[in-house]
């Protein structure tokens, strides 16, 4: 259900070259002084009074960069639920690519996924029964390349492509949005059972005359329209009206992401108005 439009020294040392004192006679020549021309060579013997107390140097702090397996060690702190790469290939019918935890976009990933995270309340991941977030590559689904995938069934986790395609695109924007529509279908199986639950009062926003498409795997068709922005009354995205789940997913996904945004439209919107209120209940249930 996920969609895929949808980083000498060098030592010197002195070299004391003891001629004495010379008296130039020619370009190339010189002759000694006498011994009485000389001048008098003053002994000055050595202090032995003790030297001085230095005062110990300020020591330099040494600073650590974190390393790749503790972000994601404070990634999970802070969110409440385990974050990390995973060995496994394959569920059901996705598959993906393992990572390393060094992988530099997984490291560009991490504090926008904690960003977005840090507008649940605490405990929240519990709640849904989540207990896993992977962070892979080449994720698919059936054969269909996909940003995120939920699986609340097997696994209890969420699967994010972490793949610099999608981490950067739109400014960071698109994949902020992905966080959080892949987790409304991800609750919305813990709450209800299904991923393709009918709300009728959700239903009654449409017009008498709207009809959903085939779902957001059909939406893959016609990437211009499904990334096409409040298309139509009552929709924030084309992809929304592929299927009543991905109008939920992405509207509840919007709300959290530019909610100054949506509430601008539904101002003018009656229907996009009525399924934010339509959709209360489930948020309630959830205590968000």
């Amino acid at each position: 259900m996920g969609f895929k439009h949808i980083f000498r020294l060098s030592k010197v040392v002195g070299l004391g070259v003891g001629l004495g004192v010379l008296a130039v006679v020619g370009l190339n020549t010189f002759t000694p002084l006498a011994r009485s021309e000389q001048a008098p060579i003053t002994v000055v013997k050595a202090s032995t009074a003790a030297p001085a107390p230095q005062a110990s140097p300020t020591p330099i702090p040494v600073v650590t960069q974190p390393q790749p397996a503790s972000l994601l060690a404070q990634a999970s702190a802070k969110m409440g639920v385990d974050v990390s790469v995973t060995a496994n290939t394959t569920t059901n019918n996705s598959t993906w690519t393992v990572i390393p935890a060094t992988d530099p976009d997984l490291q560009k990933f991490l504090p926008m996924l904690t960003s977005e995270w840090s507008k649940y309340p605490s405990g929240f991941a519990n709640k849904v029964k989540l207990n896993h977030i992977y962070l892979v590559k080449n994720l698919a689904v059936s054969g269909q390349a996909r940003a995120a995938m939920p699986d609340p069934r097997t696994t209890n986790a969420l699967y994010y492509d972490v793949d610099s395609g999608y981490v950067t695109s739109q400014n960071g924007t698109y994949m902020r949005r992905v966080i959080h529509h892949e987790f409304d279908h991800y609750f919305e199986y813990t709450l209800y059972g299904s991923f393709y639950r009918t709300d009728a009062a959700w239903g009654a926003c449409n017009p008498a005359d709207f009809s959903y498409g085939n779902g957001g795997a059909s939406a893959y068709s016609d990437p211009e329209f499904a990334n096409t922005i409040h298309p139509d009354q009552g929709f924030v995205t084309g992809y929304a009206e592929s299927g009543q789940e991905e109008d939920h997913a992405e509207l509840f996904a919007w709300r959290m992401t530019n909610p100054a945004e949506v509430n601008t439209w539904a101002k003018t919107d009656a229907d996009l108005q009525c399924k934010i209120t339509a959709y209360q209940p489930t948020l309630t249930a959830l205590s968000l």
